[in-house]
This record gives structure tokens, C-alpha cells and sequence, in this order.
């Protein structure tokens, strides 16, 4: 089950009559019957409810691989209705990366083994010749794995609680040690200028390591970050 099934199953519901916790409707009865039901139901919602282990800041974040366990509640996750245009659904990418770029890499992002996010990378070059601006990489004729970040996503439910950050830098860590060269994952800015600044990324992947550049032939802006 996932951050977002989790949350949803508790905040639409109404309350616990004995303990103010919020289970679904009671049965419905008469008389002594409905005392009976409601104190009965309500006792054994609150002790269901402390078995439900919501994540938290002080949660413990992983980055898993997406198994025939897990996918399911990956696909449940969303972001918030103002990021929508930000990320594909969580099922699209996972059917690309199945079916079109098998060579990408996705991730779920857990906290304490509950699925909170999603992250996916395409491969674009094996190597490539390090383009940037370190004079003595370029002539020590430096390579490069070079990744775009196609997906990277908190379930609505589960932002705010730091779950991106501790997650970008363990993908970051990964990317460290995949291979001997250089690592770098890109992250087109394009789509940044649909959202308001207050969702926009950039804060975020500037925060954690990310610096403007200029892309290739395009020249479009990015984001990169380089091991």
C-alpha cells in the first residue's frame, strides 16, 4: 500500500465516536443494538489504527527497485494538481521504460518501506566527451555516462517531509558508483515555465547540486549535475 492509499483511506472518512480518530460509517442499528455496534466498532477501529504506520520526517528513505511487489502501489502515487504538467502518470513512464527504453532506470522512493515517489532515468550515451568547462578534464580526455531525469516525483500526500532531498542525493550516490566515469543527469528546464515559481523544481535540484547550463545542440537551458 502506498504514502497516497494510506493518507486517502484516513482523511475522507469521518470520526471515531469514542476516540475522535476518523473510521468509516458504523453499521446501522437500534436502540441498545446501535450503542452495542457503534462502541464496538469504534474500539476495534482505534486498535487498527495503531497498526498503521504512516511515514514521517523522521522516516528512514530508500531507493527500491520496482518488482512485481510494488509497482502497483507506484503507479497509485500523483503529485499535486498544480504539478500535473510536470511528470508523466507513474503507469506511462513504467510502460515506456518497459516497452520503448528498456535501458533507463527507475527507482520507487520509500520511506520506512512504504512507497512515497518515483524516479526514472533514460540512458541518452553510453560516453561521450566531456563538454564542459573543467579545462583539465577535457584534456585528460575525460567520459561521461550521460542520464536524463524523465521522472522524479513525492506523492501529494508525502511532500514537505524531505523525502525528495534524501532521495535525490541517494540517485546521486548511485550515480557515483555505477561505473568509473563521470556521471551526469540532466534535467531540461523547459517545462518549468507551466507552474508557478513556488512548484518549480529549481529550487530543489539547485539545492541539491544542480546548476544551470546550456544544453547541446539545441542549446536549451538545463539543469545538470555531475558526479
Amino acid at each position: 500500500m502506498s504514502c497516497h492509499t494510506y493518507r486517502t483511506k484516513i482523511l475522507t472518512v469521518q470520526f471515531c465516536p469514542l476516540c475522535h480518530s476518523p473510521p468509516t460509517s458504523p453499521p446501522a442499528h437500534s436502540g441498545d443494538q446501535n450503542k452495542f455496534a457503534i462502541d464496538s466498532f469504534a474500539t476495534g477501529f482505534c486498535k487498527s489504527m495503531d497498526s498503521i504506520h504512516l511515514p514521517s520526517r523522521q522516516s528512514t528513505v530508500a531507493l527500491r527497485e520496482v518488482t512485481t511487489n510494488n509497482w502497483k502501489a507506484i503507479t497509485e502515487l500523483v503529485v499535486n494538481r498544480e504539478q500535473l504538467g510536470l511528470v508523466p502518470p507513474n503507469l506511462e513512464s513504467l510502460c515506456e521504460h518497459q516497452f520503448y527504453t528498456p535501458n533507463s532506470i527507475v527507482r520507487a522512493i520509500e520511506a520506512d518501506n512504504i512507497p512515497v515517489g518515483y524516479i526514472r532515468l533514460h540512458q541518452e550515451q553510453e560516453k561521450e566527451q566531456d563538454q564542459g568547462h573543467d579545462n583539465d578534464a577535457r584534456e585528460r580526455g575525460a567520459s561521461s555516462s550521460i542520464f536524463l531525469l524523465r521522472s522524479f516525483m513525492i506523492d501529494q500526500a508525502c511532500q514537505g517531509l524531505g523525502f525528495g532531498t534524501k532521495a535525490m542525493l541517494l540517485l546521486q550516490e548511485e550515480m557515483r558508483g555505477l561505473s568509473r566515469d563521470k556521471a551526469i543527469v540532466r534535467v531540461p528546464t523547459k517545462p518549468f515555465a507551466i507552474v508557478h515559481p513556488d512548484d518549480s523544481p529549481e529550487h530543489f535540484l539547485a539545492g541539491t547540486g544542480f546548476r544551470k547550463s546550456k544544453g547541446g545542440q539545441g542549446q536549451e537551458e538545463e539543469m545538470t549535475w555531475k558526479s
